[in-house]
């Protein structure tokens, strides 16, 4: 816009110049004279604006450099304090760890030498092993799986608080889990042995019990065997059903077919 001015102003002076030469009257030389003085004007004021406004922009990048400047303080000062936090947090999880483990230390010493929570603990586990075994019974004949320690707990009697210690706290879950697996495999290996039997090959003592048996068939073609070691028949009977058969625990297999179903009687 100064440019355009000035580029303005001498235009005119061209021009009052070319009209003194050629004898323009005095009323266009004062026209121009007003025109050239106008944007003479003008052209003092853009200059005037432009000074403010570049000392405007200078108080703005000083301003903007004030604010850098605290905002590097600021995030400096931010650091400082994140730093400070986590090391307080290092310290407040070191020292919950120290206090876990004195409990835990306080803890395995009453239940170590306490008298109180000894005989809890005698109490207690007199009641668990009986039931975690009668529990893993239960499921062998129920065709389940061997109870888990949290089970058979929470189905003892005595549940109250001992001493700040819950019942769980006092019991030998090892023990317990022991007794009721041990149960459970002794129940599933009778079921196995002394369940009803049908037609096959059977392994006493391994796949069928010793003992007297008796067939629920009706037919005529029945056919049993107890045999060997080396398949020698000891034994064996064919015609009628619904006999029985007493298996020795020294016979090594016996054999059922079309009897219908064998069911023990005792041994």
């Amino acid at each position: 816009m100064h440019n355009r001015a000035v580029t303005l102003a001498l235009g005119c002076l061209i021009l009052l110049v070319s009209a003194c030469s050629s004898g323009i009257d005095q009323a266009d030389l004062d026209a121009a004279n007003q025109q050239a003085s106008d944007l003479q004007a003008a052209n003092d004021t853009l200059r005037g604006e432009r000074d403010v406004a570049l000392a405007e922009a200078a108080e703005l990048a000083s301003d903007i450099a004030g604010l850098d400047a605290r905002i590097t303080e600021l995030e400096e000062d931010l650091a400082d304090e994140l730093t400070g936090t986590e090391e307080l947090e290092a310290e407040l999880r070191a020292a919950s760890a120290e206090r876990e483990a004195a409990l835990a230390e306080v803890e395995s010493l009453l239940l170590a030498y306490d008298p109180e929570i000894q005989a809890a603990k005698a109490r207690i586990s007199e009641e668990a092993i009986p039931l975690a075994c009668s529990l893993g019974t239960q499921a062998a004949l129920d065709g389940g799986s061997a109870p888990s320690a949290s089970v058979v707990i929470s189905q003892l009697e005595a549940q109250e608080t001992i001493a700040g210690f819950e019942v769980s706290d006092l019991v030998d879950e090892a023990s317990v889990l022991a007794e009721a697996r041990r149960c459970f495999d002794e129940a599933k290996l009778d079921v196995a042995l002394y369940g009803p039997h049908g037609n096959g090959f059977f392994t006493v003592g391994v796949e069928i019990g010793p003992g007297l048996w008796r067939s629920t068939g009706t037919g005529d073609g029945c056919y049993w065997a107890r045999l060997n070691s080396n398949q020698g028949i000891l034994d064996n009977h064919f015609g009628n059903a619904g006999g029985t058969v007493r298996i020795r625990s020294t016979d090594f297999e016996v054999e059922f077919d079309d009897c219908g179903t064998w069911e023990y009687v005792g041994a």
